[in-house]
């Protein structure tokens, strides 16, 4: 899958898109677009994305898996993401991502009540400051 056509994405029951492992450079629909509502599952990682995480992943409410993981995404992780209420996993290691995690971010891992269960970051290194990290690379 080197050039998904946007039409092809747009379904809007999609629940799972998988788009790993396909050498992707920019994706091939808009940030977060509407259609992707009711999207559970998203996995982005080991292709060639960089640039910003945009805000619009918020807009994601039925998210629960995020893998980035493997790509040049660089920034930060948008303070958008404690926006979803059903997100368990977050995968963002081997990117280019730097600064400190969102205080909002690291205080919806940290709540007993709270669904995060799995975030992991390049957070060894020091180029990320994520003091809520399972798991740092």
């Amino acid at each position: 899958l080197l050039h998904p056509s946007p039409a092809s994405l747009s379904a809007g029951g999609l629940r799972v898109l998988d788009l790993s492992h396909n050498r992707l450079a920019r994706l091939p629909v808009p940030d977060a677009p509407d259609a992707w509502g009711a999207l559970e599952r998203l996995d982005l990682s080991h292709n060639r994305l960089d640039g910003e995480i945009g805000s619009g992943i918020g807009r994601l409410g039925r998210l629960r898996f995020l893998s980035l993981h493997h790509n040049g995404f660089a920034g930060t992780l948008p303070p958008a993401l404690t926006e979803l209420p059903r997100l368990m996993y977050i995968y963002a290691e081997h990117n280019r991502f730097a600064g400190k995690v969102a205080d909002e971010l690291c205080a919806k891992v940290e709540d007993a009540d709270s669904s995060v269960v799995d975030f992991s970051m390049d957070c060894e290194s020091g180029a990320v400051q994520c003091a809520c990290c399972s798991m740092c690379w």
